[in-house]
């Protein structure tokens, strides 16, 4: 998550070994408290490894030396205008 003044990880998984079969997803729930307002983006990378025999895409590649390694970015914007105070809430 981006915004004007900061940039953080809300989440991270490096997990090489884990593999997943032909329609098979990876799901990932983050939370995150929202304290600023303006302009935020979330941005969400995928790498991954295609088999070898699949034609891979140009430019996709995320090593030159490795075309296997694939990696796309998916970016969504929205802009905060108001944040309720959760202490009213109690």
């Amino acid at each position: 998550m981006q915004t004007a003044s900061t940039k953080i990880i809300l989440s991270e998984t490096t997990d090489s070994g884990h593999h997943l079969a032909a329609g098979d997803t990876l799901q990932s729930v983050v939370h995150h408290e929202i304290k600023e307002l303006g302009q935020h983006v979330l941005a969400c990378t995928v790498t991954y490894r295609s088999p070898p025999n699949i034609r891979t895409v140009p430019g996709a590649a995320e090593d030159a030396g490795d075309p296997t390694l694939q990696t796309f970015r998916k970016f969504y914007k929205f802009a905060v205008i108001f944040i309720q105070d959760r202490n009213a809430l109690v």
